[in-house]
């Protein structure tokens, strides 16, 4: 327990921070091992993820008030972000209501991802590792790498899905739900799981 609040500290330290009328943007460098698994816990929002060849995990999030009545405010002076590193993990969140939060982020090419979001949407550029993905309600597009994949699970409870660049695809289709699985010989695995919404996954 001692450890971990010693990192959250350090974090929230060595983050900078900028405050405008309506706003609040972070900005965050994290050095990464290999392999390693980063979480990222968005209530609502958006994530657009890039990768790049690297070791360092970059961050630039702009967290606005979201639209409430008039009764709820945010105070955006109490921003904060919580990192929460060890082994080969990394916990992201701004543990806040009545925001939204813009995520650009650039991760190394070799790093894996744990997503959880719950209204909006997650874009994904070049990937080529294992992620888990669950949106409540939103969209999901991920261009991938290359097909180095051993299982890619595609779900929406209401919405559709669309998986192109691969072939013998499993597709279910009901009345409103719609599920994409493919198996190949590969490393990864790509789940992926919307609520009400759309999946885009291409190579």
């Amino acid at each position: 327990m001692k450890t971990k609040i010693a990192l959250i500290i350090a974090a929230t330290l060595v983050t900078q921070t900028s405050f405008a009328k309506d706003k609040v943007n972070l900005q965050q460098s994290i050095k990464l091992t290999a392999e390693s698994t980063v979480h990222f816990d968005v209530p609502v929002g958006s994530l657009n993820i890039e990768t790049y060849n690297g070791d360092t995990l970059e961050l630039d999030i702009e967290v606005k008030e979201a639209d409430s009545d008039w009764f709820s405010s945010a105070d955006l002076e109490d921003v904060e972000l919580t990192i929460d590193q060890r082994d080969n993990a990394v916990l992201l969140e701004i543990d806040m209501e009545d925001v939204v939060q813009k995520w650009s982020v650039r991760i190394p090419k070799n790093i894996h991802l744990d997503i959880d979001l719950g209204v909006g949407e997650v874009e994904i550029d070049d990937f080529e590792r294992t992620a888990t993905i669950d949106v409540g309600v939103g969209e999901v597009d991920i261009d991938l790498e290359n097909d180095n994949y051993r299982l890619i699970d595609l779900e929406t409870g209401v919405g559709d899905v669309d998986l192109r660049g691969f072939n013998n695809i499993d597709r279910e289709r009901n009345l409103v739900n719609e599920s994409i699985r493919w198996r190949g010989k590969g490393e990864y695995d790509l789940e992926i799981e919307v609520g009400v919404g759309e999946i885009n996954v291409q190579e």
